[in-house]
């Protein structure tokens, strides 16, 4: 349903400073604390995503300024709906009121019996803040009230309603970059103080049916306590668990990496087994082949030995034949010289008897006669 605005509706004052007063939360826990289908009254500046978020919920929303509430000669808001609204919402009106204790008796007049009060304050006591403020800051747009939780429960008690639930919108403590935070002891000392990560509460509150009960809210009080304190505990837990889950989760994927490496590694190792295995069979081959070659060079050798002692056998034979020929040449050439020897002294005989013949008288005659018959012819 859409917002239904009312004549009296106040312009919306400008935000604190976000860095000392009030952080940009988000509106979940309060979203938490409004069911859908229900009828809200929005007192004072909401938030724009929170009205929206409460209308994509079902819920019919009536805006209401803070000075309008209570206020005599200003329409009275639950006109729109019989008998009163379901939950009176309070955003950033309650710190901003002159008055918030008159504001919030106020608001009671405008809840059904069972309704309930939802307010919305930001925490002064953030370490954020406290760092400003001892750096010398101070928030230049900063509301007229500030609260503390002692301090708005105090309050909440005072105006006639028993605390049923208070959360918190939680931020890391951030000091100013020249402020004396940055020193580490002293921002250890300030994160751990109590509330110091806590933005803004949402306190969730019962009208009381009538004054004087005390030990009623003291007792919802301590109930709210105690559900604060176990919820916080158990989104430590969940935290805890969150970071357990995401530690096994890294632990599955490292475990899945080591399996997806040993995969690869046994992968590895059959297939350096195999490249070993036809290694092993190409050594055994090549060894094979090397004593084959051994042995064809010792058969090759053994031959090569046969006929090289054949050889020196044939090439003594030889040479003792040739020394044999030789011998005998050397002889017959010994006979030769010797005939020819003969042959030369018969010769030089011849021509010793030659020339005596041709010295003699037969010779001459014999000389003449030639002579004589070549004449002839």
């Amino acid at each position: 349903m859409s917002a239904e605005p009312l004549p009296a509706l106040a312009p919306a004052s400008p935000p604190p400073d976000l860095a000392l007063a009030r952080c940009d939360a988000d509106c979940d826990k309060v979203l938490a604390m409004i069911p859908g289908g229900t009828r809200v009254l929005a007192v004072g500046d909401i938030d724009p995503v929170l009205l929206r978020d409460l209308e994509d919920q079902d819920c019919s929303v009536v805006r209401v300024a803070a000075e309008a509430v209570g206020r005599p000669d200003a329409p009275d808001p639950r006109g729109a709906t019989e008998d009163g609204f379901d939950v009176v919402l309070l955003g950033g009106a309650l710190e901003h009121a002159r008055d918030p204790l008159t504001l919030l008796r106020d608001t009671k007049a405008h809840l059904r019996p069972d309704g309930y009060l939802v307010v919305r304050v930001p925490n002064v006591a953030h370490g954020t803040v406290r760092l400003a403020l001892l750096a010398g800051r101070f928030p230049a747009a900063a509301p007229a009230r500030f609260f503390t939780y002692d301090s708005l429960v105090g309050l909440v008690e005072e105006a006639g309603f028993a605390v049923g639930a208070v959360e918190r919108e939680e931020a890391d403590v951030t000091p100013p970059a020249d402020g004396p935070g940055t020193d580490p002891d002293l921002l250890a000392a300030v994160a751990a103080a109590p509330e110091a990560r806590t933005v803004e509460f949402v306190c969730a509150a019962h009208p009381l049916p009538w004054a004087g009960l005390p030990w009623l809210q003291r007792r919802l009080r301590g109930l709210a306590e105690q559900h604060a304190a176990a919820r916080h505990e158990a989104d430590e837990l969940r935290q805890d668990l969150d970071a357990v889950n995401a530690h096994v989760r890294l632990l599955v994927e490292q475990q899945e990496a080591s399996l997806r490496r040993e995969r690869e590694l046994r992968a590895k190792v059959l297939e350096w087994h195999d490249l070993l295995r036809r290694r092993d069979d190409e050594l055994r081959e090549a060894n094979k082949a090397i004593e084959d070659g051994k042995r064809q060079a010792a058969e090759a050798e053994g031959r090569v030995a046969v006929w090289a002692a054949e050889t020196r056998q044939w090439y003594e034979g030889q040479m003792a034949a040739a020394a044999a020929r030789e011998k005998d040449l050397h002889d017959q050439l010994a006979r030769e010289r010797h005939n020819a020897h003969l042959l030369r002294e018969d010769r030089d005989a011849l021509d010793r008897r030659l020339s005596w013949f041709r010295q003699s008288l037969p010779g001459r005659v014999y000389r003449r006669a030639k002579r004589l018959l070549g004449r002839g012819r």
